[in-house]
């Protein structure tokens, strides 16, 4: 869920258009949120507890699937006809569509008690997990944290570099989990000290993309450190062209914010005007925080 609400906070801005069913969105957050309370029960399934109880697990792990599926389709909506730009937050948002999807298609196999037993505590179900997790909302994450630090610290950070690290890590992260899932559909348990000679070049394929993983993240804490510790490159006020509030105080952020509750000349999401990105004016008078 946060990582679906930094998306859906990043997408209009850089689509140029408001969200595709803002309140269908709205919705489907709340519905995972409700759904979230017994969705755990999926985990239950192998446990040889109350097996009567089974068909109601597996509908309510299944049924979560709809509330996170809308909202999904709502963020794909919102890329319909848009005028994308293509920035380094929008890359890991694109990631994280990708990376979301196969973490959703893998979950439909383990939502379902018969091929639950099949694949539970395989390495599918980690594969699975860290599509979700990491795939979904680090990849996420990422994006803020290029798309926020101009706010945050008013530095900015080498472009180039970071396009070449989110392919880096785009690349690394589908290679090593993409074995797992494979060595996991082809029966290899996790926590094991010994496995099948047939299983060995997938588990060294799933070894190298995890240390180019590795240091693909910490490429990214680097050029993180380089910019804002020692170069302090100095970011635009608002570099995003954002009509979002918070991009109207001043850079970095100080304590007190407005002087005078803003008064907004338009809404946060209203893109859809006609106008290029470049007319853009702020959504709010600017005013000198004090």
């Amino acid at each position: 869920m946060p990582a679906f609400g930094l998306v859906m906070e990043m997408l209009p801005v850089f689509t140029r258009r408001p969200l595709w069913g803002y309140r269908v969105a709205v919705g489907g957050m709340v519905g995972i949120g409700l759904l979230s309370f017994v969705v755990w029960q999926h985990h239950l399934f192998v446990s040889g507890l109350a097996p009567s109880l089974r068909p109601f697990y597996m509908f309510s792990t299944e049924l979560i699937s709809v509330p996170t599926g809308i909202i999904y389709l709502v963020a794909l909506g919102t890329l319909w006809r848009a005028r994308t730009r293509f920035t380094v937050p929008m890359l890991f948002i694109f990631g994280f569509f990708f990376n979301f999807l196969i973490g959703g298609f893998t979950g439909v196999f383990l939502s379902d008690v018969p091929s639950d037993f099949t694949l539970h505590a395989s390495y599918f179900v980690q594969a699975h997990f860290h599509y979700t997790i990491m795939g979904g909302e680090v990849f996420a994450l990422l994006a803020a944290i290029v798309y926020y630090l101009p706010k945050m610290t008013g530095r900015t950070m080498d472009t180039k570099l970071l396009r070449f690290q989110f392919w880096a890590v785009f690349i690394t992260f589908n290679g090593t989990f993409i074995s797992l899932i494979s060595v996991g559909i082809l029966g290899m348990p996790r926590r094991v000290i010994s496995y099948a000679a047939y299983l060995q070049p997938l588990n060294i394929s799933a070894t190298v993309f995890a240390y180019g993983l590795g240091l693909s993240m910490a490429l990214f804490l680097g050029i993180l450190l380089w910019e804002v510790v020692i170069k302090q490159r100095v970011a635009a006020r608002n570099p995003w062209e954002s009509l979002g509030v918070e991009w109207q105080v001043p850079t970095p952020v100080p304590t007190f914010n407005f002087d005078r509750v803003p008064v907004a000349w338009s809404l946060p999401y209203d893109y859809d005007t006609g106008k290029p990105a470049a007319d853009f004016g702020p959504a709010v008078p600017a005013f000198s925080g004090a």
